[in-house]
């Protein structure tokens, strides 16, 4: 028997802010997803010393305020969550689901500072559902113009 399941996919990046005032809007909660996906870029400030290190501090606050607005209308549990310094991404399943999800693996990959540094890079997470496997990547590149190439390699790169 078929079963379908509807996903909504988000991405936003929040250059260092915690800017929880449209959630609603951007979740689109009004919808009720049986999935939810969010990537955020720069969740942290992206200094000099922050580069180095993965923070979860800002990561655990939008996590709150997602569970929050999103069992505002449905009962909502996190399959996984990965950050990789700037690069977030999480996801959520109605809990009526969750009993059929298994094998949940999560992922990085650097791409800042030849491979060495998480400013820029992706994280992924990976899980079967009923006999269906789904891989959700977010990915925080380089921006501009002359950086096509260097942009493109890392996203081959990410998805090899």
């Amino acid at each position: 028997k078929a079963l379908n399941l509807s996903v909504t996919i988000c991405s936003w990046n929040v250059n260092g802010k915690f800017l929880v005032d449209n959630l609603k809007l951007w979740l689109s909660t009004e919808s009720s997803s049986d999935l939810v996906v969010i990537g955020i870029q720069e969740i942290v400030d992206l200094n000099a010393s922050n580069i180095f290190r993965t923070d979860l501090t800002k990561s655990q606050q939008w996590e709150k305020s997602f569970i929050k607005e999103l069992n505002s209308v449905s009962d909502y549990v996190m399959i996984a969550s990965r950050q990789l310094v700037g690069v977030y991404v999480v996801i959520y399943i109605k809990s009526i689901h969750f009993p059929f999800i298994s094998e949940v693996q999560t992922e990085i990959l650097e791409c800042g500072l030849g491979g060495w540094i998480g400013n820029k890079g992706a994280v992924g997470i990976r899980f079967r559902f009923f006999d269906s496997t789904l891989c959700f990547i977010n990915s925080h590149l380089n921006a501009d113009r002359e950086k096509v190439e260097k942009r493109n390699y890392d996203m081959n790169s990410i998805l090899l």
